[in-house]
């Protein structure tokens, strides 16, 4: 999966004025002197607007603080509508403007930025198509899926951007945004079109005929920053909300609980886009304590191998809604190429995809009567080695 480096969380310290804590990033993965501020939930700013209220906080001139220029230093700012996140990101490096933001009764926290990084693994192993073999019920060599095939349903992709032009997507992927800093837009990493493959591609597809929006935000190297992440999520809710139609989202990555993450995740959710997440391939960690694993509202997804095991590298528990094929994926790659690779990044595209299927079949008033169509239709006690604490259910279509 891609694997955001944890943030140490910090117990908040109980001040009477109860004073926000930095919540710091573990050594070696710290942004200097950035940091992601969300503001408490239903914070009314009237008279003034969220602009006006950041650009007071980084202590902006007076001509300034009406919002219509950025203050300096604000790299991005979240907003995901009043009643549910708003927040910003921005480099600090005066003390004195971090205890201002810290003394603002409207805000909710702060926290290091961090490096997010690619942790996925290269198998030498030929797979085939075992992964959407599967999910018709069993591994006979064909695949059999509704007709529809996710046709009118708009699938974001927020990882390395993904290949707009490869032949597997027969012009249906297209470009959203991209938050990393890069000027092209395509998939220097490859991971991203491999996921996009899974969802969506006409031979390593579970929806063929789903329509990808590809958000970028992290680099060809596969790293890029945690309130790059947030922003990317932020647009994708933003788009969906102006587009009205069936939307569903990927998020091949996660790391250690990290609240303004989960936030942006739920507000993705709430502007009723339907949200899988990895669980982790951590199989020490457990998902709950991972975001956006461990975040309410998305659907949490565990990966299995092909001979319908637990792969050993999965995180668990309850927060855990589905397990899907993760092992040894074949999949598209850039360059017009294929790979394949393992990871919870792998089994999420395949819920996905899954979710498109379903949407382009069924009316649903709410994201979760979607996840229920998807948990009451996986396959009970189907995988060996699950912990009692993880539902065992395999995803079917």
């Amino acid at each position: 999966m891609v694997r955001l480096t944890s943030l140490v969380c910090l117990a908040l310290a109980s001040f009477a004025a109860a004073t926000p804590v930095v919540r710091r990033a573990p050594a070696g993965t710290v942004i200097k002197d950035q940091y992601v501020i969300t503001f408490k939930k239903a914070t009314s700013f009237a008279p003034r607007n969220l602009d006006s209220v950041i650009n007071e906080l980084l202590g902006a001139p007076h001509a300034l603080t009406a919002g219509t220029t950025p203050a300096p230093g604000l790299i991005h700012k979240y907003d995901f509508g009043s009643d549910s996140f708003q927040g910003f990101a921005a480099t600090i490096k005066d003390k004195a403007v971090l205890e201002r933001i810290k003394a603002s009764g409207e805000v909710d926290t702060i926290e290091e930025d961090h490096v997010v990084s690619l942790k996925t693994t290269q198998s030498g192993l030929p797979s085939g198509l075992w992964g959407i073999d599967s999910l018709d019920g069993s591994q006979d060599g064909s695949y059999t899926y509704p007709s529809q095939a996710g046709s009118g349903v708009d699938a974001y992709v927020i990882d390395t951007g993904c290949q707009t032009t490869h032949p597997e997507f027969q012009g249906r992927a297209t470009w959203g945004a991209s938050f990393t800093g890069e000027t092209t837009k395509t998939d220097g990493n490859g991971h991203g079109t491999h996921v996009s493959g899974t969802i969506g591609g006409k031979t390593y597809g579970v929806a063929k005929k789903v329509n990808i929006i590809c958000v970028r935000v992290l680099n060809a190297q596969g790293s890029g920053s945690n309130s790059g992440v947030i922003a990317g999520i932020n647009w994708a809710a933003t788009a969906a909300k102006k587009s009205g139609r069936k939307s569903v989202a990927n998020m091949s990555l996660g790391g250690g609980k990290d609240s303004a993450t989960d936030k942006a995740a739920q507000a993705l959710v709430a502007a009723n886009v339907a949200l899988a997440v990895a669980a982790g391939n951590d199989a020490q960690t457990a998902a709950c304590d991972q975001s956006p694993a461990g975040a309410s509202g998305v659907l949490t997804v565990a990966a299995a191998d092909s001979s319908y095991t637990l792969a050993d590298f999965s995180s668990t528990g309850n927060c855990v809604e589905i397990i899907a094929p993760g092992v040894d994926i074949l999949s598209s790659w850039k360059g017009s190429s294929t790979n394949t690779i393992s990871g919870t990044s792998m089994a999420t595209p395949h819920v996905v995809g899954a979710l498109a299927l379903a949407y382009s079949t069924n009316s649903f008033s709410r994201v979760q009567d979607a996840y229920n169509y998807i948990t009451g239709r996986a396959a009970q006690g189907e995988i060996s080695s699950v912990p009692n604490d993880t539902p065992n259910a395999f995803l079917q279509i």
